[in-house]
C-alpha cells in the first residue's frame, strides 16, 4: 500500500486533473491524503463531488507546501509515502512502477521514476519508452550528470526515512530538493528509468513564480552563500564540513555544479548579470566548455551583453537550456494522448 500526499494551495484550475490521474492508477491499493493549505480560490470545491473512500481531505491554515506535506505524512497510514503536487499529473502506471522498484530494491528508503515536462497548451504526447532499468542509484552522481532520476512528484519515501530527517523543512528555498538531499545522504535510493509522471509548466508554481518575480525585477535573494541558490547546497556542504570531503557520497562536486549552472542560466535569461557573475565562485573543479562559455558571457561588458541579447536569441535558447513542452515529432511515437 502507498499513502499519497498532495498539498494544495489555490490550485482550483488543476487539482481535478491531478486527483483524477491518481484514481486512474493501475495499482489501486492506496489512500489519498489531500491537504488544503488555506486555499482561497475554491480549490476544494473543484473536487467536492469525489466520493472515493480512499480519499481523505485535511484543512490547515496556510503554511507552505513543506508544512502541508508534513501534515499529510503525519495523517497517512502506509509505510511508503508518495508525493504529488496539485498542478502535476501521474501517468496510469506510476504507482505500479514504484511498487516494482521497492520489490526489486528492498533496502532502499527513497525510490522514484523519471518524468516528463509539459505545459498547459492543449494535449501532449507520451513518447514510446524502452524497457525500464530498475536498480539502486548514486543520487548525487545522477543529479550532477543532469539525468534527473526523479523529483518530488515522482518519488516515494519510506516513513522511517521521513522521520529520521525530521520531515520537510518549511520556508527554505527549494524545500523539496532540500528534503531529497537530506534523505539521500543517509539512506539508499533506487530508481526506474521509466517516465511515469508529468511536471506541468505554466501553472504558476513556486519555482515559476520565483523566476517570474526575478524576471520582472522583483525582490531577489542576493547570492552570498551556496544556500542562497538552494538550501540543499547548504545541507550538503554542512555535512562535508562535519565529516570531510573524503567521506562524502560520490558526485558531490557535480551536484553542486549542477545547481550553480542552473542558477547561472536563469540569471542570464532574466538579465541579472550581478548574480551570473557571483555564482562563479561556487563552481567546483574544472569547467566544461559549455560552462566556460556561459561564465565568459557573464563576464562581458554590459553594453556588449545587451547586443548579444538582442541579436542572438536562438543561440541563447540553446545555451541556456530553456525547456520545451513535450510534443509529438518525427522522433516521438504517439503511444498515448493524455488530456491536460
Amino acid at each position: 500500500m502507498f499513502s499519497i500526499v498532495i498539498p494544495v494551495w489555490n490550485a482550483r484550475k488543476t487539482i481535478r486533473r491531478t486527483v483524477e490521474s491518481v484514481f486512474t492508477q493501475t495499482y489501486s491499493v492506496f489512500e489519498l491524503v489531500i491537504v488544503d493549505d488555506g486555499s482561497s480560490d475554491g480549490s476544494i470545491a473543484a473536487i467536492a463531488d469525489l466520493t472515493d473512500p480512499r480519499l481523505r481531505l485535511l484543512l490547515r491554515p496556510n503554511g507552505g507546501a513543506a508544512a502541508a506535506r508534513n501534515t499529510g505524512v503525519q495523517a497517512a497510514e502506509a509505510e511508503w509515502i508518495a508525493f504529488l503536487d496539485g498542478d502535476d499529473v501521474w501517468l496510469p502506471g506510476h504507482l505500479e512502477e514504484l511498487d516494482r522498484i521497492r520489490a526489486a530494491c528492498p533496502q532502499a528508503d527513497l525510490i522514484g521514476t523519471r518524468f516528463l515536462d509539459s505545459d498547459l497548451q492543449g494535449r501532449f504526447d507520451v513518447p514510446a519508452q524502452a524497457a525500464a532499468r530498475i536498480g539502486t542509484i548514486r543520487y548525487f552522481e545522477e543529479v550532477g550528470a543532469g539525468r534527473r532520476p526523479f523529483w518530488i512528484g515522482s518519488c516515494a519515501v519510506r516513513r522511517r526515512a521521513w522521520q529520521a530527517v525530521g520531515g520537510f523543512r518549511a520556508r527554505v528555498p527549494g524545500d523539496d530538493s532540500d528534503f531529497l538531499v537530506r534523505v539521500a545522504l543517509d539512506h539508499e535510493a533506487a530508481a526506474s528509468t521509466r517516465r511515469t509522471s508529468v511536471y506541468m509548466h505554466g501553472t504558476g508554481g513556486d519555482i515559476e513564480s520565483r523566476i517570474e518575480r526575478w524576471r520582472r525585477g522583483g525582490p531577489v535573494t542576493a547570492v552570498v552563500t551556496p544556500g542562497d541558490i538552494a538550501s540543499c547546497l547548504d545541507v550538503l556542504l554542512a555535512r562535508e564540513k562535519d565529516v570531510g570531503a573524503d567521506a562524502m557520497p560520490s558526485g558531490t562536486d557535480a551536484f553542486v555544479n549542477f545547481y550553480v549552472r542552473s542558477h547561472l542560466r536563469t540569471a542570464l535569461q532574466v538579465h541579472d548579470i550581478t548574480t551570473a557573475r557571483t555564482v562563479r565562485r561556487f563552481y567546483r573543479g574544472h569547467c566544461g566548455w559549455r560552462d566556460r562559455l556561459l561564465f565568459g558571457v557573464a563576464a562581458l561588458p554590459v553594453p556588449l551583453l545587451r547586443w548579444i541579447y538582442r541579436l542572438a536569441r536562438p543561440i541563447r535558447r540553446s545555451l541556456f537550456g530553456i525547456r520545451q513542452p513535450v510534443a509529438a515529432g518525427p522522433d516521438r511515437a504517439r503511444v498515448r494522448r493524455l488530456p491536460c
